[in-house]
């Protein structure tokens, strides 16, 4: 009797220990993890907010949002700095092991030391509760200059602490960064008749069988995809040119009905492209990689339209005579919307996305980002004259300035990418991106 509780009682040890261990990695594989800890430096305690996310769903159901760590600083009680890596480390636990800190009357900065690979991050700093990238003011401050080329010393560097872009380089009629294009950048510029084709070692002019366009209307972007209508008449068009971006290749898609150029696109969804003919009164699903197109409805039946993960029908009226565009994520909290800004974008999941918002100062635009973990929280990213025809692609933020392509992206800061006249004398959708991964 005594052998039997023994092992009766080895037995319940043994799915104990199995309960606790798969709640274990549970926990530190799925959802959200927060640990709480403190750093001491130069006498002040800093306390560090860490949350790590892992498999979280956002409004998409089959697209997990990027597994990160979240962080918020917070020295005095104050809630001084907030900031994400990405990283998958799911057993790891109180990456940030040290803080460099600059401190000046009002101004603190700090540069964040992990335990294990340090990512390429900019020096944070904050100014009377205001926050911005070191990369931002880089040369507006000779002690703050000081502070980073110490760290410079140190071995530590970020792209946007150099002073100087190399370029650009005269090509056709456009010029552009070479050393400031990264190997996993495909652009696609327009121009006319065909489209150039600009990578980090190459750069040619891919012409096509079409009449002279100065605007490509109607183009969308799938994957490596850029395509547009094979503009041939003034009135409609009945095949599509794809053009793969990352191969450099074309090739025309053909199809039974005739699209008037009077359409507009309501938005994409599962890489499929919906599309509303306003003259001819139908809507249709275009499958770009399995090249079928079919009508899903026409004259006054119903039409699909997806409305933040869900699929409803709206008539054809309302959807014509509204352009309703597809709505693919929920509205912009009103603490946001308070501050007024010229607009405000919602870019990415719950977990690894942000607010950005667009501000005139000081007769620059100003780029700010919130993250969606905190969107009390905002950062200064960067400042231009005149910011228009935003892209945001990955992580990565694209957009025009003057004559001049820019992309931004955390590990980097802001680089030029292509200066084009064109871009000032044609407000159309001249440039694509493709990030391979």
């Amino acid at each position: 009797m005594i052998d039997f509780m023994k092992r009766v009682f080895g037995i319940i040890i043994v799915f104990l220990a199995l309960y606790v261990l798969l709640q274990i990695i549970f926990v530190f594989t799925v959802g959200k993890r927060i640990s709480y800890y403190n750093l001491t430096i130069d006498n002040k305690e800093y306390m560090i907010k860490e949350v790590y996310t892992s498999r979280h769903n956002s409004i998409n159901p089959n697209i997990n949002d990027k597994k990160s760590y979240y962080y918020e600083i917070k020295r005095d009680n104050n809630i001084l700095f907030s900031f994400k890596i990405l990283r998958d480390n799911p057993f790891a636990a109180k990456l940030l092991k040290d803080i460099i800190v600059y401190a000046n009357n009002n101004l603190i900065c700090i540069y964040p030391l992990f335990i294990e690979s340090q990512p390429n991050i900019d020096v944070i700093c904050n100014d009377n509760n205001k926050i911005y990238l070191y990369g931002s003011v880089k040369g507006q401050d000779p002690s703050l200059d000081s502070f980073v080329a110490n760290l410079k010393t140190q071995g530590y560097n970020h792209d946007s602490w150099e002073t100087t872009n190399k370029g650009p380089i005269v090509n056709f009629n456009f010029s552009y960064y070479k050393d400031n294009i990264t190997e996993d950048q495909y652009i696609s510029l327009w121009g006319y008749k065909g489209y150039y084709r600009i990578t980090d070692n190459t750069n040619n002019y891919n012409e096509l069988n079409i009449r002279n366009t100065n605007k490509p209307s109607l183009s969308f972007q799938i994957n490596n995809y850029f395509v547009i209508p094979n503009y041939i008449n003034n009135v409609n068009f009945n095949s599509f040119i794809i053009n793969n971006i990352k191969e450099g290749s074309s090739e025309v898609f053909g199809f039974e009905y005739f699209i008037s150029y009077n359409s507009f696109i309501q938005g994409i969804v599962d890489n499929k492209v919906y599309l509303i003919d306003i003259d001819n009164r139908k809507q249709y699903k275009i499958d770009i990689i399995n090249k079928n197109i079919i009508v899903l409805a026409e004259s006054n039946e119903d039409t699909k339209y997806y409305n933040k993960g869900k699929w409803e029908t709206k008539t054809m009226t309302e959807v014509i005579d509204n352009k309703l565009a597809f709505i693919y994520r929920n509205g912009i909290p009103k603490q946001l919307e308070d501050l007024q800004p010229l607009k405000i974008d919602n870019i990415g999941g719950d977990t690894d996305g942000y607010y950005y918002l667009y501000f005139n100062e000081n007769n620059n635009i100003s780029v700010y980002r919130a993250d969606k973990q905190n969107p009390s929280l905002l950062t200064l990213l960067f400042s231009k004259p005149g910011i228009n025809r935003v892209k945001y692609i990955d992580n990565d933020i694209y957009f025009i300035s003057n004559d001049t392509l820019y992309f931004y992206r955390d590990s980097l800061g802001l680089k030029p990418l292509i200066i084009y006249k064109d871009f000032i004398a044609n407000d159309g959708d001249l440039y694509n991106i493709y990030l391979s991964k």
